[in-house]
């Protein structure tokens, strides 16, 4: 192989590496480290989908009533009440073994003698083959509804971090609100894949793959594997972004991509992305290249793929 061609198959590699780690690292960092303002109804719609907590409020301290007895105070220690002086049954009668103790000799004997025999049954044998009978109430626990916040729950707002925000595009997007004539939009996610708690876990999910998958195209580790990663969330993001919206709208260019003024600022960033996931897509097919440790411990492909070279024809003597 030439030299020329070893040094192209070598930095071409090089130099999509570092660009994608650059931006993606970037792009993945300022999801994590940043925090930004979200006004109290979005605040409550994250919430709603279980991606931050609502603030806890303190309990609303109850006024006395001055009409009312005062409230005991838990703290203090408990009162003793003053003990009740015993009443000393009169001479050779006892109240607690005879329950007509207060009565008169006469209307003692009278109660007395009118009062049946007490008789208690004995319980029947059971067997040991007859079952006993539950008869207490089936009872179950009723399920708690579950709680739905809104914007009096956050009145400051919340402080969240940018990616947390893929998981609102994600619920929008399997949600998308109705049109003004009354008809619902085409919607551009799986609503089993919006349900809790997959929108948190594919906001984190998208956020760590840039960061990892940048972090080894630097020293060019699993390269194929991570530039797969990366051109996956740009896919997703073009189609959330750009190509859905632009499809559900039914505004389109080519049947696909969105309408935009010819000189839009908009371009841009649907350019971008699509940069990148080609960019990304390049170096899944290409590889790391011969300057990265996948050359090092998996071997270099660009020398098993060198031609062999021809057999020289034999010179014959005249």
């Amino acid at each position: 192989m030439r030299t020329r061609d070893a040094f192209g198959l070598t930095m071409a590699p090089l130099f999509l590496r570092i660009m994608l780690a650059a931006v993606f690292l970037f792009a993945g960092l300022t999801k994590v480290t940043q925090t930004m303002d979200l006004p109290p109804d979005q605040a409550a719609y994250l919430a709603n989908l279980g991606v931050i907590d609502a603030p806890a409020t303190p309990a609303p301290k109850l006024k006395p009533d001055p009409k009312l007895a005062p409230l005991p105070d838990p703290d203090a220690s408990p009162v003793t009440p003053p003990a009740t002086p015993a009443t000393t049954p009169p001479t050779g009668e006892s109240p607690a073994s005879t329950p007509t103790g207060g009565l008169p000799p006469m209307a003692r004997v009278l109660t007395l003698a009118m009062q049946p025999e007490s008789t208690t049954p004995e319980p029947a044998p059971t067997s040991a083959t007859t079952p006993t009978p539950d008869l207490s109430p089936a009872t179950s626990t009723p399920t708690a509804p579950e709680r739905v916040y809104t914007a009096a729950d956050f009145p400051n707002g919340a402080k969240v971090k940018p990616g947390l925000m893929i998981a609102m595009m994600i619920d929008g997007a399997a949600h998308p609100a109705p049109n003004a004539d009354g008809t619902t939009p085409m919607p551009l996610w799986p609503d089993r894949l919006a349900q809790k708690p997959w929108p948190l876990a594919l906001a984190w999910a998208a956020t760590l793959t840039e960061i990892i998958a940048a972090a080894l195209l630097v020293i060019g580790l699993f390269t194929r594997f991570s530039a797969l990663g990366l051109a996956s969330t740009m896919a997703v993001a073009m189609w959330l972004t750009q190509i859905g919206p632009a499809i559900q709208s039914g505004n389109t260019v080519l049947g696909f991509l969105p309408n935009y003024a010819l000189m839009s600022p908009d371009w841009q960033t649907l350019f971008l992305q699509f940069s990148l996931f080609a960019a990304a897509m390049a170096l899944a097919c290409m590889g790391a290249g011969a300057a990265s440790l996948d050359a090092a411990i998996f071997g270099s492909p660009s020398a098993s793929a060198r031609p062999a070279p021809r057999p020289r024809k034999p010179v014959l003597d005249d």
